[in-house]
């Protein structure tokens, strides 16, 4: 168990997304809409730069920003993007820079060699004061994200995915082609509070049941998704990481057929990302793989999805319908939150696994206090 209550502010996290995104839309689109009309033309590629729940957050919306700005875009890791895109991004290029503390070393890099290079680049974060907040910048963004404490992120990654598709739809408009298609995803980012109101209850009951029956400290979990969901596996192995310390892979759904299949069986909990969408057919597919294998199976899809299975999951996590598949991620990342929180309290653990002093002061000398190579 958790040695003290500090795992309750997981769940207080956890239940106030639905307010926090509800008072913080209008200003959202405010905002996005102001950065948007400082960037000048269409660039001819996009980079969405970032590390861990960013990175994921960009992972998520880079298809939707693709629709709706109709020019490349790229999810890309900070380090990545430094060390080897950089040199061979064209100069028009714009780079999104995503660091809720804002002092995270490649972030900071990202931004100041994107500059270096002539480059637009936007800047995101939370902290005003940060040393991200100080770079120039075409456009920047300080959000007024409320930490509850010293927590990993849940609610953050919603929010901040959130501001990122209210950022995509303000690009739409300045530089794509379908007013109609800005117009549907702003409706539906309307609707998300109260989805996300009517779909916690639910998620909830099935993850204490879920975690009850995967509580095992030696399995190796498996989360599994595509397209923008792929973004939600790995989020969901980061806050195994972060909370309970469990041990987990997370990988591209086709991928698993070539890959974690081989060594899938009875002490592999899986958690399928199942969206209704483009990867309907291959889902069930693969689910029925795993339930085959004899893997402890649950899954996240709609309420009253049909999944072309005739032996179905184990657990069956439903959210409320409402989203396009290229904004489940908002939904969907739901169920790892609170099945994280729920085993937490089963098997134990310590935020970002600093109840061990070493890690706590490795952890963060690598994060926040790295050579900046300009």
């Amino acid at each position: 168990m958790y040695r003290d209550s500090s795992l309750d502010l997981v769940a207080t996290d956890i239940r106030r997304q639905d307010k926090l995104i509800a008072d913080s839309l209008a200003w959202f689109r405010e905002v996005t809409l102001r950065a948007a009309e400082k960037l000048g033309p269409r660039p001819s590629r996009i980079y969405l730069v970032g590390c861990g729940d960013s990175f994921d957050a960009h992972t998520a919306v880079r298809f939707l920003w693709e629709k709706l700005v109709g020019v490349p875009v790229e999810a890309v890791q900070a380090l990545t993007f430094t060390r080897y895109l950089i040199s061979a991004a064209p100069r028009d290029a714009l780079v999104i820079a995503l660091s809720q503390s804002g002092m995270v070393s490649r972030l900071i890099e990202a931004a100041r060699l994107a500059n270096a290079n002539g480059q637009r680049v936007v800047v995101i974060t939370g902290n005003p004061k940060s040393v991200l907040a100080q770079e120039p910048a075409a456009a920047q963004i300080i959000t007024p994200f409320p930490k509850v404490g010293p927590v990993p992120g849940t609610s953050s990654y919603t929010f901040n995915m959130t501001l990122l598709y209210e950022l995509g739809a303000a690009l739409g408009q300045m530089w794509g082609d379908s007013a109609a298609a800005v117009a549907e995803v702003r409706d539906q980012l309307t609707r998300l509070p109260a989805l996300i109101r009517e779909s916690l209850d639910p998620v909830w009951e099935v993850a204490a049941a879920h975690a009850d029956g995967t509580s095992d400290r030696t399995a190796v979990h498996l989360f599994l998704g595509t397209g923008p969901n792929l973004a939600t596996a790995r989020f969901a192995a980061r806050k195994f990481f972060e909370i309970p310390q469990l041990a987990a892979m997370a990988q591209e759904t086709e991928e698993y057929a070539h890959d974690q299949i081989s060594m899938v069986g009875s002490n592999t909990p899986s958690l399928v990302f199942a969206p209704s969408g483009a990867a309907s057919s291959r889902n069930s597919e693969l689910l029925a793989s795993l339930i085959e294998l004899r893997s402890p199976v649950a899954v996240v899809t709609e309420r009253g999805a049909d999944l072309g299975l005739e032996r179905q999951p184990r657990w069956r996590y439903e959210v409320e319908p409402g989203l396009d598949e290229l904004l489940s991620p908002l939904l969907h990342a739901l169920a790892p939150q609170v099945y994280t929180y729920e085993l937490a309290g089963l098997v134990g653990g310590s935020f970002y696994g600093y109840g061990d002093p070493v890690l706590r002061a490795i952890g963060d000398r690598l994060i926040y206090e790295s050579e900046v190579i300009l």
